[in-house]
């Protein structure tokens, strides 16, 4: 630890502006209280991430082709969605 400039290794990390560590709004997903128009906005988008994790990691056969018909399964992967947004 020697090598380090002062011993500190957040010093390493590179300066980030106080804009760029404010979190955005929360985006609300409440699919009962959206409108059709954003719903269907929503849920275009909310299948192309889905796509996207069932090819990354390789699930298939975990969630099928049909899951925005259920409701339940629409609900979870929309949190793990925003989840994945806000992280």
């Amino acid at each position: 630890m020697a090598d380090l400039p002062d011993n500190n290794p957040a010093s390493l990390w590179p300066a980030v502006s106080p804009a760029q560590t404010e979190a955005p709004p929360p985006r609300r997903w409440v699919w009962s209280a959206m409108a059709p128009s954003e719903r269907r906005t929503r849920l275009r988008e909310l299948r192309t991430w889905v796509e996207w994790l069932r090819n990354t990691a390789e699930l298939h056969n975990e969630i099928p082709p049909c899951w925005y018909r259920h409701r339940w399964g629409r609900e979870m992967l929309t949190a793990l969605y925003v989840g994945w947004l806000r992280t």
